[in-house]
């Protein structure tokens, strides 16, 4: 992933690039369609996706708004016995709610399935 910066919005974005022609970049694809025309504001804000050649490989660039915080920093490998953490702090309950409400919505327009 690389960082960059939208300018007619004026903050900094996350450009993720998959090698075009591939299932992973049309799922991405996909997914950039569907978020960007179901906006919500606990999913991650689109703002651009295009495609490149470089080195003669064509590559598929998504721009996203960068996400500030994940639940993974409360639960992920690296905490310290993450397999038998609760979900303890304010912080990490606030932002589990918050994926889940995001998820929500694109598992009604049958986008993810649990």
């Amino acid at each position: 992933m690389l960082m960059g910066f939208d300018k007619q919005h004026q903050e900094k974005v996350v450009i993720k690039l998959q090698q075009a022609d591939t299932a992973a970049s049309a799922r991405e694809a996909t997914a950039y369609t569907m978020l960007e025309a179901f906006p919500h504001p606990n999913l991650l804000t689109m703002h651009a996706m295009w495609t490149g050649e470089f080195n003669g490989t064509s590559f598929c660039y998504i721009a996203t708004e960068v996400c500030r915080i994940s639940l993974w920093k409360y639960i992920g490998p690296g905490v310290p016995d993450y397999r038998q953490t609760s979900l303890k702090t304010d912080r990490a309950k606030t932002t589990l709610l918050g994926i889940l409400r995001g998820a929500g919505p694109l598992h009604e327009l049958g986008a993810v399935s649990y």
